[in-house]
């Protein structure tokens, strides 16, 4: 045999010993595991070495014990596993397994996506920071939103990145960490006002806060300066809300913004109910307790404080 010849095999049987150690590990697979009873382990690790090349029949047992076709290993790998990995990530999302599916992207180790892929990354990404966000695990959602940024970037995806935005800006709002503390961004007014077109009832709750922030936390004996003009300019968005925990929360500050404690106060606590996300709950029993310590009910403010405390324990 030539040396051209020689070499030629040598690298094919790298190729192969390579291919069959990539999606052994992209399955979590060890060798001794992918060996069986029928192939010795260290005869695995000459193949993936490269030193050895199984026998046919070896080589389609490797392939159904790692579930590929004995072609994938002398085609591109890459797109088979990509073509897989998608067909995966949609039974996890179909089953709600969004961790696993995230888990499951990040052990196949594909650096470049196409579009389809990356969209639907983009939901499994965001229904699983939904769920931390209801969890209470605010800090974790919060980098989940981050990474799912990355996939949110095309054009294509911009109804994704818009949810991201808006998911980070209510974990902001009503942050109760360090890790998630609320920073004020001039564009986060602008980019809320551009969602609210698209009939978004989260955006619509999120511009009217960022309106209301810190002057509606401030114990007033008679009606705010602006809150008359801030009603005026809110209530047209309002007014598009159905009613529930987004449109009453704001009615509610509009109220305590006119030094209507009372009255804001018998709003909030209607909407109170443990099943929704901690934070959420979280925020609205900060306003009880403010609204309570305004009118004078101090024995309500402390209970509302303390049932704050004990839901912090909750949160991270």
């Amino acid at each position: 045999m030539s040396q051209d010849k020689r070499d030629s095999v040598s690298i094919q049987l790298s190729l192969i010993g390579e291919r069959i150690r990539t999606v052994r590990k992209r399955l979590g697979m060890t060798q001794e595991e992918l060996a069986g009873g029928d192939i010795t382990r260290n005869m695995i690790s000459r193949i993936e070495n490269g030193v050895a090349l199984p026998s046919l029949p070896s080589l389609c047992t490797i392939c159904a014990r790692l579930d590929i076709p004995v072609g994938a290993l002398f085609d591109d790998l890459d797109d088979y596993a990509l073509r897989r990995l998608v067909e995966t990530l949609k039974k996890l999302e179909g089953t709600k397994k969004y961790a696993r599916a995230i888990e499951t992207y990040k052990s196949f180790g594909i650096d470049k996506l196409p579009g389809y892929a990356q969209t639907i990354l983009c939901r499994i990404y965001l229904a699983r920071a939904r769920e931390l966000y209801e969890a209470g695990k605010l800090t974790e959602a919060t980098k989940i939103l981050s990474e799912a940024e990355v996939f949110a970037a095309l054009p294509e995806n911009k109804v994704y990145a818009d949810r991201i935005f808006l998911l980070k800006k209510l974990i902001s709002v009503c942050a109760v960490s360090n890790e998630t503390e609320s920073v004020d961004n001039p564009d986060d007014t602008e980019h809320l006002g551009q969602i609210i077109f698209s009939d978004n009832d989260t955006a619509v709750y999120l511009l009217c806060r960022t309106k209301l922030n810190d002057i509606a936390e401030v114990p007033y004996s008679q009606p705010h300066e602006s809150a008359a003009p801030l009603r005026a300019e809110l209530a047209p968005i309002i007014n598009g809300l159905p009613g529930g925990l987004f449109r009453t929360h704001i009615e509610a500050r509009l109220d305590m913004l006119n030094a209507n404690y009372l009255a804001a106060k018998a709003k909030i606590i209607t909407l109170i109910d443990s099943q929704m996300p901690p934070s959420m709950l979280y925020d609205l029993y900060c306003d009880l307790e403010f609204c309570c310590k305004c009118c004078g009910d101090f024995q309500n403010a402390y209970k509302y404080s303390n049932l704050r405390i004990e839901l912090l324990k909750k949160i991270n």
